[in-house]
């Protein structure tokens, strides 16, 4: 059994701003369909290379996050960005259409929903997550897989460990210390990500004593700045109720329910790529391509990489 989060706006808007980058492609008519069509390739070019026995999409809510309460200059920032609407709508429209499931929850974002899933299914089944946020490292384990999109290899604990250093669950302490000027959330003043693994590993990775802790040589650390980061980046200690169940992934196919209004919303915005891959089963599939079994006895973890 194997599953695939995707983190939705992250996807999303990475796919935009590759688009800027790019030759626009629109209509005839001028809508603008770049972004549309790289994100949709996207998504499906990771669920046919894992090939997972089920799929969801989480999104952001939209509207303002639970951190915000705790922290109010919680991505601030982030708000004089351009507004992606539009775009995100056409792309919601087509996973439905698509019968992709998706999910949002009110003040909830998809980092909530995703580590909510991680800790109802981190048991004996692969786990995949497809996102570019950097705070995903602290959820993986030996079941846990974390795809960037771009990379050419996927992150698991293993790689994780021999290029930072230290185990990923200690992640987040490393980021209570750090902060993420991305998210606006400031740190200690003077500690990066080297300076914060020393600290952590002074006091052996204990999460209270790291809390409590007043100083490390000439570095002061405020006080409660640890506590409350600590509240805003750790996603391992999130169990939210009344998730919906992840069910075998099932996409819409050509002559199947919903496949005509599929089919116009394809013709509508001239994603003529898409349809035909669509058309010929090859757009979540690859035609001849199976999935390897489980080998679990006598493999390292990373061993295990493509394993189901």
């Amino acid at each position: 059994m194997s599953t695939l989060l995707i983190d939705g706006h992250n996807i999303a808007l990475r796919s935009l701003f590759a688009m800027s980058k790019a030759k626009p492609l629109s209509t005839e008519d001028g809508i603008p369909t770049g972004a549309l069509h790289t994100c949709i390739i996207t998504m499906a070019s990771y669920i046919k290379r894992i090939q997972p026995d089920r799929v969801m999409v989480c999104w952001d809510s939209g509207g303002s996050s639970w951190r915000s309460e705790v922290f109010p200059e919680y991505k601030a920032e982030r708000s004089h960005s351009s507004d992606p609407s539009d775009y995100i709508t056409k792309l919601i429209l087509f996973l439905d259409l698509a019968g992709v499931p998706q999910i949002a929850m009110a003040h909830l974002e998809a980092d909530d929903l995703i580590a909510s899933y991680w800790n109802h299914e981190n048991s004996d089944s692969m786990l995949h997550i497809l996102s570019g946020d950097k705070d995903f490292y602290q959820l993986l384990d030996q079941w846990t897989i974390i795809h960037h999109p771009g990379d050419k290899e996927p992150w698991t604990d293993v790689r994780f460990e021999n290029e930072f250093g230290f185990k990923p669950d200690n992640m987040r302490l490393v980021m209570a210390l750090m902060g993420d000027k991305i998210d606006g959330i400031p740190g200690v003043p003077g500690v990066g990500m080297k300076t914060a693994v020393k600290i952590l590993d002074s006091v052996y990775a204990n999460e209270q004593q790291l809390i409590h802790l007043e100083s490390f040589g000439k570095i002061k650390i405020p006080p409660g700045v640890v506590k409350r980061n600590l509240s805003l980046v750790d996603l391992t200690k999130i169990f939210l109720t009344g998730l919906p169940t992840l069910n075998q992934f099932s996409p819409t196919v050509p002559g199947g329910q919903g496949w005509d209004e599929l089919v116009a919303f394809l013709d509508r915005l001239e994603l003529h790529v898409v349809k035909g891959r669509l058309m010929a089963h090859r757009l979540w599939t690859e035609a001849g391509w199976s999935p390897k079994k489980p080998q679990v006895e006598g493999h390292e973890k990373g061993d295990r990489l493509w394993a189901y």
